[in-house]
């Protein structure tokens, strides 16, 4: 089953091109997730206080295709694939009036037993709609680390950061990612893949490392990684970029 609502791109969601920021493109996706579940009555609200349940992103990647602008109506979709052992896979996809597809999203999840810690099997889980084709393309295992990661900044995880988990919320990591990007990159940016590996909490303070390399197809790839006060990776991400001159 794959779930559908229109979205229409607000002004203050936009950045200093008029483009919607790649954070709130991820808003206006899991947004759909959660109307999804609730479709069925199992939103996560139900999952959490009366299942005991939470799901926990591992792994994100994201495409951009077309820029979506201010007051723009969009069709925002979401659907879920067959998942295997712990992975419980999720997919989204942005479409303009037009049937253009603006962004897509593929997704890993593991679904929490809050009362134990332990992840839940996917075959022990049912949602309640059937599974659809996945997206043909998922976030890679493993990022290329170029030999010259710098430290380009701190991050403190405040207030607006967080969600009722107690951490920072997955949707706010896209934005903090250009943050710490060439200001002339970002409008370029055409992949992110994410991977989460640990938490940051209320208070941490985040190095913010930086490093890239040029790919084989001549993109700019910047990998970013923050590193928590126990010098353990919180966030990996790589982040493709085209080159000047490029559609």
């Amino acid at each position: 089953m794959i779930y559908q609502e229109p979205v229409t791109a607000r002004w203050h969601d936009t950045d200093a091109t008029l483009t919607v920021r790649p954070s709130q493109l991820l808003v206006y996706m899991q947004e759909m997730a959660f109307c999804h579940l609730n479709s069925v009555g199992r939103n996560l609200d139900t999952l959490r206080f009366e299942e005991g349940l939470a799901f926990i992103l591992t792994r994100l990647t994201l495409k951009f295709y077309r820029p979506i602008r201010p007051a723009e109506r969009i069709v925002a979709q979401t659907w879920v694939s067959e998942g295997r052992g712990m992975n419980f896979p999720r997919y989204f996809r942005l479409e303009k009036e037009d049937g253009s597809t603006a962004a897509e999203g593929a997704s890993a999840w593991v679904l929490i037993n809050l009362n134990n810690h332990l992840p839940v099997r996917a075959s022990d889980f049912e949602y309640g709609f059937a599974p659809e084709e996945p997206l043909p393309f998922t976030t890679p295992r493993r990022f290329t680390v170029p030999s010259d990661m710098i430290e380009v900044g701190q991050r403190r995880i405040v207030y607006s950061d967080i969600d009722y988990n107690g951490h920072m919320n997955n949707t706010r990591y896209p934005d903090m990612i250009c943050d710490y990007l060439p200001a002339d990159a970002i409008a370029r940016i055409h992949t992110m893949h994410l991977e989460f590996a640990r938490e940051a909490k209320l208070g941490a303070i985040l190095r913010v490392l930086r490093g890239e390399r040029i790919s084989d197809e001549g993109d700019t790839v910047y990998l970013v990684q923050t590193i928590d006060e126990q010098g353990e990776i919180c966030l990996a991400a790589e982040v493709w970029v085209k080159g000047e001159g490029e559609s």
